[in-house]
């Protein structure tokens, strides 16, 4: 991967977009009420983690509807970003199947003003631009 503009600043200021795929948006629609409601089904979970990876899905069946709402309720009384993170990829909270990617899914499906989704690719670029941050992980 090569650098195609100055900085990250650049790159963002080209590229940004606040309109959402069709698929997207319905999705969001459909899980407007959820961090109201303080928590999320297991039905909602699985929608959401799909909708970003399907890979896993037989670990995503694994995990209880019990310990979702569970999980799901700490992650929403929390304003720790970090702590939202780590209630769903780290022992001994973490869902089945859920990694950084399908975490931060999750948190940009029921808030979209404030996440976005991180993936390799985030990662690639913020690691090509010179994010401190990536560069200590």
């Amino acid at each position: 991967m090569e650098k195609e503009y100055k900085n990250i600043e650049e790159l963002i200021k080209e590229n940004l977009s606040t309109e959402e795929y069709e698929d997207t948006q319905e999705l969001i629609n459909e899980l407007k009420n959820v961090r109201s409601r303080g928590y999320f089904t297991k039905k909602e979970f699985l929608k959401m983690a799909m909708w970003k990876s399907p890979r896993p899905k037989k670990w995503y069946l694994s995990n209880s509807e019990d310990k979702i709402i569970e999980i799901s309720k700490k992650v929403f009384s929390t304003n720790y970003e970090k702590r939202k993170i780590e209630l769903l990829t780290q022992p001994p909270t973490k869902l089945n199947g859920v990694k950084v990617p399908v975490a931060s899914a999750i948190l940009m499906l029921t808030d979209p003003q404030n996440y976005g989704v991180i993936d390799i690719r985030v990662w690639q670029v913020l690691y090509l631009y010179g994010s401190e941050a990536v560069r200590q992980l």
